[in-house]
């Protein structure tokens, strides 16, 4: 029995690692001034095999700036106001004639893509962020090209920090993509992140490893009787 529960466990913590999303290492980097601007990038690295990207000012007109690669992202707006960018993980070639200025991300159905069962949570690593009033991460949950859920959370904290947006566990059940989004209020601003990870609920994985060990109980139970 001991052996038994010592696998169930060990097997139990590979799955309970979070995934990540993006390694952040195929490089991209673009800066606006108003508008909307999207593009993509394909790698075998990526969750789905690409990324499409998209930026977007609300506010006062100026430089904003994307960049992704070594490891992290980086916005930074030089004169612009609530700026926000965008990751869409949605499969490959949605986006090969839909960039440049002045476009929206498409969003493509994919009912063959699924989240790694018991996900829950999207988590972020935030690495630094300088400057003025917050920034915002949230995620976007995508149904066949239909988005179904939506969540977001704002902070103004200066130094690395970790912010978690839950979602119902059905949420990512019935979702197969998934778009990130990264917002900054104020110019001169700038925001870095380092990990975007899929996390599961850890409450799920105790109760499988109890139902083992219950099981485990009871069949030695049974042999020595």
């Amino acid at each position: 029995m001991k052996s038994t529960l010592i696998i169930l466990a060990l097997t139990l913590n590979g799955t309970a690692h979070a995934m990540i999303l993006d390694n952040f290492t195929v490089p991209y980097s673009n800066t606006i001034t108003s508008g909307t601007w999207v593009d993509y990038q394909t790698d075998e690295e990526i969750y789905t095999g690409e990324r499409d990207v998209a930026m977007r000012i609300l506010g006062a007109t100026g430089g904003f700036t994307y960049t992704i690669g070594n490891g992290r992202v980086t916005l930074s707006t030089q004169g612009a106001g609530r700026a926000f960018a965008y990751m869409e993980y949605d499969g490959i070639g949605d986006e090969v004639n839909n960039t440049g200025p002045g476009r929206e991300l498409i969003r493509n159905p994919r009912p063959d893509l699924h989240f790694p069962e018991g996900t829950t949570r999207v988590r972020f690593h935030i690495e630094s962020f300088t400057g003025t009033g917050v920034f915002e991460v949230g995620a976007r949950l995508i149904q066949n090209g239909t988005a179904l859920f939506s969540v977001g959370r704002n902070s103004s904290e200066a130094g690395v920090s970790v912010i978690d947006v839950p979602f119902h566990p059905d949420a990512f059940a019935v979702c197969n993509t998934i778009e990130i989004r990264f917002g900054l209020q104020n110019p001169n601003s700038t925001l870095v992140i380092s990990t975007v990870e899929l996390v599961p609920e850890l409450n799920t994985l105790t109760g499988v490893l109890g139902a083992g060990a219950l099981f485990g109980v009871r069949r030695l139970r049974k042999r020595n009787s």
